[in-house]
């Protein structure tokens, strides 16, 4: 299995494993350990994958949305709880862990530039943490106290654990080289609890226990994990620990004594491929990232429920450039759902931004030669138009049925207009040059699309500012009436009845505005 631990060399630097050090002491901080729980019941429920190329880390905030950091794409893949990609952040240099705190503020650490960026929830960078680039050799994994708002960054290149208060300021930081208590050899996962710090000692084949400052407790599972990737403790305070080595995730009890283990190596349902990170919702449902595996499979854990409706899918619409000028075209849709048999959609539910697809069998099988089956749905060129913005790039989204699940995926093309310039209301003024759209061809209008009404218009000058009383609204009429005249744009005779409808306006209301 060698060449298998190989693969995941760029995305965590994966190294040799040492013989630790034996293992127990313990200090005045040191919370207590309890009885063993049960072994948990683990049912496989489905994979995500999403075009990834090796997912790494994972988060899951207080909403339930799973963050999954894809590092060689330089990307973060944000899900919901239901299923759907909401979100996908490009651009992030080699993001290989994320975290997400009580505020909803995002953390990405970037391996690229050895820093780690704090986000508000829209993605807006606010501060790094330290002293921002180079601060850490490797930002290996974070983890954030949700009582204090510290952020403990595992920085794997320098063995050892870094610790940062909510303003981004470093407080302290634990741990060396080397296998002793204490000691890391390029530590990897972090997880953080009420009273103590779990970190995983992948070089020396072990978990080690921390107080909340930093002081050693513990060592666990010694050579019972053979390299410890991401943890995480479920609510019957049970430690899961993805083992990179062993393609599975390995359930211990607080002593470090296994109970069980989840999945095997492989690419069967519920097998992994080099396991790197898991992460757990409100609903029991365990994330494991498999990088070599090239997705994220879902569990359900002990009791769990399952909200999740629409299943990960990907579709690539062609043309590219929908042209407003022709007419009658078709519109082809390739749709992959990677996991499930295509033979489960169900034709008469596929819908491009709501217009159904024709009714024509679907075309199974490798359309666009990517070595990955799809389906073709064909879509009526001109009622998808009508959908669509006048111009520019848009986003088309296709939905349907499989099985007793949805489908849900986002595609991008332009819209383009080569036969001229548009006027989508018809009042003589080209879309490019009309500052008040929603006129017609029977309104009177001004050399840039705006008519009487709607520079005076009857509820006020400005949305939630009426008039001060009906007399203002007539002058403001009065005006414009007058400018029309003087352009040519209606008669004086035309001008008299809209200054009349105007005032007799205000007896049809009270007289007020």
């Amino acid at each position: 299995m060698r060449f298998r631990l190989i693969a995941c060399l760029p995305i965590l630097s994966c190294l040799a494993l040492l013989n630790p050090l034996s293992s127990l002491a313990q200090t005045a901080n040191c919370p207590a350990v309890g009885e063993a729980p049960p072994a948990p019941q683990v049912t496989y429920l489905r994979s995500y994958r999403v075009s990834f190329h090796s997912p790494a880390r994972l988060a899951v905030d207080a909403d339930d949305r799973v963050y999954i950091t894809d590092p060689l794409k330089g990307r973060i893949v944000v899900r919901d709880s239901e299923g759907r990609v909401v979100h996908e952040q490009k651009g992030l240099g080699f993001p290989n862990s994320v975290a997400v705190d009580g505020q909803g503020r995002i953390y990405v650490g970037d391996k690229a530039s050895g820093a780690v960026t704090v986000h508000t929830p829209d993605w807006e960078p606010l501060f790094t943490l330290g002293q921002g680039h180079g601060e850490f050799a490797q930002p290996g994994d974070i983890a954030i106290d949700r009582a204090t708002g510290h952020a403990y960054v595992t920085d794997t290149n320098a063995h050892r654990v870094k610790v940062y208060g909510s303003d981004g300021q470093w407080l302290r930081s634990f741990g060396e080289q080397g296998s002793g208590n204490g000691q890391f050899n390029h530590p990897s996962g972090v997880y953080v609890t009420a009273d103590a710090v779990l970190v995983a000692d992948q070089g020396n084949r072990r978990i080690q226990r921390f107080d909340p400052d930093g002081n050693f407790c513990a060592v666990l599972a010694r050579r019972r994990v053979n390299y410890p990737q991401g943890i995480w403790v479920d609510g019957s305070e049970r430690i899961l620990v993805a083992d990179a080595f062993q393609g599975n995730v390995r359930v211990l009890d607080q002593n470090g004594l296994e109970l069980d283990h989840i999945g095997g190596f492989g690419d069967a349902k519920g097998d992994m491929r080099i396991p790197l990170d898991l992460a757990m919702d409100r609903f029991g449902r365990l994330f494991v990232s498999s990088a070599n595996g090239a997705r994220v499979d879902m569990f359900g854990v002990s009791a769990y429920t399952d909200p999740e409706v629409y299943v990960p899918a990907t579709v690539d619409i062609t043309p590219k450039q929908l042209d407003r000028a022709q007419t009658g075209i078709t519109v082809t849709g390739l749709i992959e759902v990677p996991g499930y048999r295509l033979s489960e959609i169900a034709a008469d539910s596929i819908t491009a931004n709501g217009v159904p697809a024709e009714a024509e069998p679907l075309l199974l099988g490798d359309n666009n030669h990517n070595g990955i089956p799809d389906a073709q749905a064909l879509f009526d060129g001109d009622a998808l138009l009508a959908t669509l913005p006048t111009a520019g790039e848009v986003t088309v989204t296709v939905r349907g049925s499989v099985g007793v699940m949805q489908f849900e995926a986002d595609d991008v093309v332009a819209v383009v207009h080569t036969g001229g310039e548009l006027d989508d209301d018809d009042d003589g003024v080209v879309n490019g040059n009309d500052q008040c759209p929603g006129t017609g061809a029977q309104d009177a209008v001004d050399a840039v699309g705006c008519s009487i009404a709607q520079y005076c218009p009857l509820a006020g000058p400005a949305a939630g500012e009426p008039w001060g009383h009906h007399g203002q609204y007539v002058d403001c009429v009065r005006r414009q009436v007058r400018s029309f005249v003087e352009q040519g744009l209606i008669t004086a005779r035309r001008g008299g009845e809209v200054i009349a409808d105007a005032a007799r306006s205000g007896a049809d209301t009270g007289g007020t505005r």
